[in-house]
């Protein structure tokens, strides 16, 4: 089958960049519980000294530094309460940029409003579920003029680099076949994983590492096909743990990324 917007989404959203920033953690609306995610370093690769703060307006600084991800430790920040939403709102000029670590769809929401504040954004991945909101987020962004990077860690990995420069370099050509695989251990609680999530949240950094290592090109065609193979009674809830999707690229490049929520193995 041709994939449906949800997945093209997923493509569209894959956007990193990285900019000098104080990186300050936020939760989402009051109403529901976010905490702030550990950033390790090879995750957001954010945090080279770590201070904390307790302020009056309970603003946590969670790193002084975004730099490359050569030599990074993993720091874990405190959670943020606040009763205003969005959160970006709160402390004024003393925040300066924000962490969005939100259930999926609330994603895109705080992006927009975070950008209209005026503060650069990490938001964990996958920024937004669907190609509208995906659109409405990056012209938010651009329009404010802020900074907004996604939580795509692959792209840190030192053995993922070094194969990304070379072929940036034309060091060993163009690249024609690429295939990209990923396991999860196991599937404990199906009822847990909400639909989609080999798309949107598993396959998603696969579709991400696949750009990356192909560049200059864009996707103009994809084709998924994916079934419930381990956990099979929820089938019809949409939880589907077993995906194979092909890319075609306008280079002419082909690219194979696929998934499964079972590995034996480990």
């Amino acid at each position: 089958m041709l994939l449906s917007n949800k997945l093209l989404g997923c493509l569209a959203s894959a956007v990193n960049v990285i900019g000098p920033h104080n990186i300050y953690s936020a939760t989402g609306n009051p109403s529901r519980k976010h905490d702030c995610r550990e950033l390790s370093a090879e995750r957001a690769q954010v945090a080279r000294t770590h201070r904390r703060a307790d302020h009056d307006d309970g603003l946590t600084p969670v790193g002084k530094q975004i730099v490359d991800g050569s030599s990074l430790a993993a720091r874990r920040c405190k959670p943020l309460r606040t009763s205003s939403y969005p959160p970006c709102s709160a402390g004024g000029d003393r925040v300066e940029a924000v962490v969005i670590a939100a259930s999926a769809e609330a994603q895109a929401d705080l992006i927009v409003a975070c950008a209209a504040a005026g503060k650069p954004i990490f938001c964990e991945k996958p920024a937004s579920l669907t190609l509208e909101n995906s659109a409405r987020s990056l012209a938010a962004v651009e329009s404010a003029g802020v900074i907004l990077q996604v939580g795509f860690n692959r792209r840190f990995a030192r053995d993922l680099r070094a194969a990304h420069d070379a072929i940036a370099q034309g060091a060993i050509g163009t690249p024609q076949l690429m295939r990209s695989l990923t396991r999860d251990p196991g599937l404990a609680n199906p009822r847990a994983v909400p639909p989609w999530t080999i798309f949107l949240q598993t396959l998603i950094h696969d579709f991400d590492a696949l750009l990356w290592f192909n560049p200059e090109a864009d996707p103009v065609e994809v084709y998924a096909t994916a079934d419930a193979l381990v956990a099979p009674d929820f089938k019809a809830s949409a939880l589907l743990d077993t995906a194979i999707v092909v890319i075609t690229f306008n280079n002419g490049a082909r690219a194979i990324a696929e998934a499964s929520f079972s590995a034996a193995y480990g």
